[in-house]
């Protein structure tokens, strides 16, 4: 399967289920994902960090 490498954000919350007092952004994070497709890449990073992840950009290496 070809290499992808994903940068994305995600927001985490200090108390689930609160608004945005006390939330904290991790931005710039990069990975590398080995899936069969863009799409697929996209797809992992956001089952892993629910809706609380913003995806930058996805490129192939």
């Amino acid at each position: 399967m070809p290499l992808f490498e994903v940068r994305f954000s995600v927001y985490q919350q200090n108390e689930p289920g609160k608004a945005t007092i006390g939330s904290s952004l991790n931005s710039g994070l990069t990975t590398t994902i080995q899936a069969n497709n863009m799409g697929q890449a996209r797809a992992m990073i956001e089952a892993q960090y629910g809706k609380n992840c913003s995806v930058h950009g996805i490129r192939p290496l």
